[in-house]
């Protein structure tokens, strides 16, 4: 079977974005709730970190500030401590955020798919709210099902 590149695999939801901010749902009056601690979970398995990783080299951002970012929040939020036996998702700000509407600084084409899929139900979203994950959407992404997933920087660090 073929290797999809990171764009094919996140061809549809990226469509699916585009779509839906046709119709006027979109993120650009957000002030990214779903991005910091008090919503975000996000977690990837290694095939969403290495995109990242070979994108983040592509902008020379495979670096020590960004290592440094990526550790602090694994120790603000210990996201390497694990409670128990059982896997239990931890809020988290994501290193990639900068605080602002559309404030991702990861591209499109190797943002994790469980972000792409998250978007407002309603037009003037401004904090969060009305929003949903595309869960038929998540479906569609072709890979691997049952793959073991990791924070966002606790897999990139598992890539250093």
């Amino acid at each position: 079977m073929e290797k999809l590149s990171p764009l094919a695999r996140r061809a549809h939801l990226i469509e699916a974005m585009k779509t839906d901010a046709a119709k006027g749902l979109h993120c650009g009056s957000c002030s990214g709730t779903c991005c910091t601690f008090t919503s975000n979970s996000m977690q990837i398995d290694s095939e969403q970190a290495l995109d990242m990783k070979n994108w983040l080299l592509q902008q020379d951002r495979w670096n020590d500030e960004t290592f440094k970012s990526l550790e602090d929040c694994v120790e603000e939020f210990r996201l390497d401590i694990e409670i128990s036996h059982i896997k239990i998702r931890r809020t988290y700000t994501c290193p990639f955020f900068k605080r602002s509407s559309l404030g991702c600084t990861i591209a499109p084409e190797v943002k994790p798919y469980g972000c792409l899929a998250f978007n407002p139900k309603e037009s003037g979203v401004t904090n969060g709210g009305n929003c949903r994950s595309n869960l038929d959407l998540l479906e569609a992404v072709p890979a691997a099902k049952d793959v073991t997933k990791y924070p966002i920087p606790v897999a990139l660090l598992m890539l250093r």
